[in-house]
């Protein structure tokens, strides 16, 4: 699965993820944008699990979806995701395993910043989010200064290191069976609100893990190429 860290703050949230895309089998498959931005409605969409139905609900929310802001299209979130995933099934009727879609944005009704988390377990009815720090998948190792850092005064900074930490953990048994998958790019994908009320929507590449190389080469042998 996807490693997706993030902090949510009443005036900010920031998101931290990976780019590996992996096979069933675990093989590198593509380099891919796992946090989608959706900058007309203030609004980011990431998750875990089945990441072509997480894909189709962030390119569905972000070019077919008539919602005036994030309350909106947090509340109909529900039905979509549950018929984009019907609609997968009927295309693919191989079971995908589970799946979390979270979303975070600025919510005019509660005059603040909301994250919520829809899961297949419970058929995509909406989770909300409490403020502070989360890191999925965890860690295996204590990593005391880690988890001190997530609680300190540079979070986006601590999120980037417990990113680096859960790549080393992904990477230490590759054998491992329904182990999360890690690599490609760190990207920092935040959501900031200005004194002015206005919304602004950042991305960045902060850095290249070390088996870019090795995972890419991988990925074209996959794809033939």
């Amino acid at each position: 699965m996807t490693v997706v860290n993030w902090w949510l703050q009443p005036n900010a949230v920031v998101i931290v993820t990976d780019t590996l895309m992996t096979d069933e089998h675990g093989t590198p498959a593509a380099f891919v944008q796992k946090a989608h931005p959706i900058p007309h409605l203030d609004a980011v969409i990431s998750g875990r699990g089945d990441a072509s139905l997480i894909a189709a609900w962030a390119a569905y929310a972000a070019t077919r979806v008539i919602a005036r802001d994030f309350d909106v299209l947090s509340e109909i979130a529900p039905a979509m995701i549950r018929n984009l995933r019907d609609d997968g099934a009927r295309q693919d009727p191989a079971p995908s395993g589970s799946t979390s879609i979270f979303m975070w944005g600025w919510s005019p009704r509660s005059g603040r910043f909301m994250g919520y988390a829809y899961r297949s377990g419970s058929s995509f009815i909406p989770e909300l989010l409490e403020d502070g720090v989360m890191c999925a998948p965890g860690f295996e190792d204590p990593c005391e200064d880690i988890h001190a850092a997530l609680h300190g005064e540079n979070v986006p900074r601590a999120l980037i290191d417990a990113l680096r930490q859960q790549y080393l953990e992904c990477r230490r048994n590759p054998d491992k069976a329904g182990r999360n998958n890690c690599g490609g790019d760190a990207m920092v994908t935040s959501l900031l609100r200005s004194d002015d009320g206005a919304v602004q929507t950042l991305s960045t590449r902060v850095l290249r893990f070390a088996a870019y190389g090795t995972d890419y080469d991988a990925a074209l042998t996959l794809a033939g190429l």
